[in-house]
């Protein structure tokens, strides 16, 4: 990847996470905010899904479904245990 295109995604994320207060102010009032990290956790995912599709088809990665479906479940298991933790501290 070539340095400018790394300042590119760099700038590309700064922008988008520091919006997202402002965004949150706006959207507090309508929706919960569970709902609103689902939003974020689901649109993050589908952002990455294509980028890390290529790469598997591209480095010759082999990942049996049962792989797959252990990683989803962790995944899910995993932002479980981080919103419940978090919304104690």
């Amino acid at each position: 990847m070539p340095k400018r295109c790394g300042y590119i995604y760099l700038f590309l994320s700064m922008l988008i996470f520091s919006t997202m207060e402002v965004s949150g102010k706006f959207i507090s009032n309508d929706l919960h905010p569970l709902q609103i990290n689902y939003l974020r956790f689901l649109l993050g995912g589908l952002t990455l899904l294509p980028f890390t599709v290529s790469h598997i088809n591209t480095s010759g990665i082999k990942l049996p479904a049962k792989d797959i479906w252990a990683m989803v479940c962790l995944g899910i298991l995993l932002v479980i245990v981080r919103k419940n933790t978090a919304a104690e501290t």
